[in-house]
């Protein structure tokens, strides 16, 4: 059974990115939120909603992450004092709004797939993600706009409340 809405402080950083729209010599990261809904009794839906910001040689750029449309599957692991579920969580569209310092602005749009495991007390719960990789296949930015197909490979941590 899904739990009622959940809310956390999510941290992630990317860890590797390689093909024709990522450069792995940026440093990514991002601070925000994370709105569980669940929609019945099998699947969370999720809402995140972010800060990013990444640099790398001669590039700086600050913006938001929004994660429009995931859906979570968790699966209970222990039933105990402490609870342990996993969840694989499919990210059906998440958009990066980028805007880079000299006055470029930029829209990626992003697919991916994560695991998720997470350990609940008392309705406070922390999370880290197992493995996650994401799929950029297209960006729009000031000088264009780009399709292609690149992996992006985040750790994602999260603190947060059931309600």
């Amino acid at each position: 059974m899904v739990t009622p809405f959940r809310l956390s402080l999510t941290y992630v950083r990317v860890l590797h990115e390689d093909g024709p729209l990522a450069n792995n010599d940026f440093a990514t990261n991002a601070v925000g939120i994370d709105m569980a809904f669940p929609s019945n009794t099998y699947v969370r839906n999720h809402l995140g909603l972010a800060h990013q910001w990444e640099s790398g040689p001669g590039w700086s750029a600050r913006g938001f992450r929004i994660d429009l449309v995931s859906l979570g599957y968790p699966i209970s692991l222990i039933e105990s004092t402490v609870r342990l579920d996993l969840e694989p969580i499919l990210t059906v569209l998440r958009g990066e709004i980028m805007f880079v310092d000299g006055g470029q602005r930029l829209l990626r749009l992003d697919s991916g797939f994560s695991l998720e495991l997470s350990a609940t007390v008392r309705h406070w719960f922390l999370t880290l993600q197992l493995f996650g990789i994401d799929f950029r296949y297209w960006i729009y930015a000031s000088n264009g706009s780009f399709t292609g197909f690149s992996r992006v490979f985040p750790l994602r941590v999260a603190i947060g409340h059931e309600f």
